[in-house]
């Protein structure tokens, strides 16, 4: 197309390579960060839910030691005894949905995930029908989760220890044990 001087507007095919080469750089280095950021968003998850496993612990191990014995099955006194089952039992890279309140355990902590989650659960009550018996800065209790977020059958796995002081009051551990974090 000319205007009325004779000059052509548009681009020339120089200039549209330049631009496609820009493109691809940018998309080059923004893709991998944003992939990490995703995996990033979707390990909170776990981190949150672990914590509120401890917060429902922690509050129902105050209440039982306390003596308000509202202790369901698979619980002895101010302890939950025994280990759950993974739930969701395998873990994948889509959002599962898990009744946890269908687990005596976690009905006892008060734990239950209305959303679908990406992550599988677990509660290992350390020393089996002991775990009540311990005395202070043993660990009572271990909060897991295990995922899968890609697909290739290599797990995360995030744990959370949990024991009692001197004054019979839950604390965790300082930090979270983690494997494959962002696998």
């Amino acid at each position: 197309m000319k205007t009325r001087k004779g000059i052509a507007k548009g681009f020339t095919l120089i200039e549209l390579i330049v631009v496609l080469a820009t493109l691809s750089v940018l998309l080059a280095i923004g893709i991998p960060g944003f992939m990490g950021y995703v995996a990033r968003s979707k390990t909170s998850e776990a981190l949150t839910n672990l914590n509120l496993m401890f917060k429902g612990s922690a509050a129902y191990y105050l209440q039982a030691s306390a003596g308000s014995q509202g202790v369901g099955s698979g619980t002895a006194g101010h302890c939950i005894v025994g280990t759950t089952s993974l739930l969701p039992a395998v873990p994948t890279a889509a959002k599962q949905q898990a009744n946890f309140l269908a687990v005596a355990e976690y009905k006892s902590l008060g734990f239950s995930i209305s959303d679908p989650v990406y992550y599988g659960y677990r509660l290992v009550a350390n020393g089996g029908t002991s775990a009540c018996d311990m005395g202070a800065s043993t660990t009572l209790y271990t909060f897991m989760a295990m995922g899968d977020l890609d697909g290739d059958s290599v797990f995360s796995r995030f744990e959370l220890a949990t024991g009692s002081d001197a004054s019979n009051v839950l604390y965790h551990s300082v930090g979270m044990y983690i494997v494959n974090e962002s696998e």
